[in-house]
């Protein structure tokens, strides 16, 4: 039977923090049915810690107008006024990849050949990269193949250890060890806001636009969205526009995991990008390539839909 793709959602540990959220440690691998029932936390965090001790929140001009890079999903054709829309293209070399079931077109030729490195939970509780060889084997595709004529256009990604890493990583000069890893809400709904400590660096993770609820199904309605990350270290302050979306489709921006995975002292994100349900875009972001006006910036993504 073919296994379509999907996303679930890794816990992770933070070294300092002010707001701990209790969200279930799972493996982030790929494997979606046709429909999909996302399962978001919003959240809204104040400070607990003095106001002239962490940034102060920003209005939305000022945010806007210190943002610097965004990478947009493909559907969406609404970006933000005078923001520079920086994509994945702009930074090869970096490839990220799930385990689980994909079509054809979502995986490379090879891609087994590649060294990779695996983002683990430890037996501590905490996080790690190691080195990790994977198999990608042809399957059949019950969506697309015609099993009369034999077709298996569809792969199967697996660790050939059995392992479920959180994601797979190739190139980008980070090495096998142990990782910090930061404590942030997998959603934040326009209004939320999070500020918080990392490796003795504030931040700001502030979420933009207009949110309903739907009457008829009680779902949330969510346009002209944006999340932006804010740094504010040795009285510089950088901002980065993460995700801009006009709309979801059954779907909401959600962070899989956030830390230092190129241990350059700054916190790092794996999101998925995705604004429809059937669609899943982990996007990879690192602050090591960053300029000094930014964050972090998208390095590497994986796009994959279910039907």
């Amino acid at each position: 039977m073919f296994m379509l793709c999907g996303i679930n959602l890794t816990a992770s540990r933070i070294v300092q923090t002010f707001v701990i959220f209790d969200i279930p440690g799972k493996p982030f691998m790929a494997q979606r049915s046709s429909f999909l029932i996302f399962c978001l936390l919003s959240i809204s965090c104040g400070k607990k810690e003095s106001a002239d001790q962490l940034p102060s929140t920003l209005t939305v001009e000022e945010i806007v107008s210190n943002a610097g890079s965004v990478i947009q999903d493909s559907s969406n054709n609404r970006p933000q006024p005078d923001v520079i829309a920086t994509s994945v293209a702009d930074r090869p070399g970096i490839r990220i990849l799930p385990t689980g079931t994909f079509h054809a077109d979502e995986v490379e030729e090879g891609v087994d050949a590649l060294p990779w490195l695996g983002l683990f939970t430890g037996d501590d509780g905490n996080f790690l990269l190691k080195e990790i060889q994977i198999v990608a084997t042809r399957v059949f595709d019950g969506l697309l193949d015609d099993e009369d004529n034999g077709e298996m256009t569809g792969w199967e990604v697996n660790t050939v250890s059995g392992e479920y890493p959180t994601i797979l990583i190739s190139g980008g000069e980070l090495t096998e060890g142990k990782i910090e890893a930061a404590e942030t809400p997998a959603t934040l709904y326009p209004g939320d806001s999070l500020q918080f400590l990392f490796n003795d660096v504030h931040y700001l993770l502030y979420a933009t636009g207009s949110r309903e609820i739907d009457s008829l199904y009680g779902a949330n309605l969510v346009a002209d969205y944006n999340l932006y990350i804010v740094q504010t270290h040795n009285g510089k302050r950088r901002t980065s526009l993460l995700v801009s979306h006009a709309n979801f489709d059954e779907a909401m921006t959600s962070i899989l995991w956030s830390g230092d995975l190129d241990r350059d002292g700054y916190i790092d994100f794996l999101i998925d990008m995705s604004r429809h349900y059937n669609k899943s875009l982990p996007t990879l972001f690192l602050s090591k390539p960053a300029t000094a006006e930014e964050v972090v910036v998208p390095v590497a993504e994986h796009s994959s839909v279910g039907c």
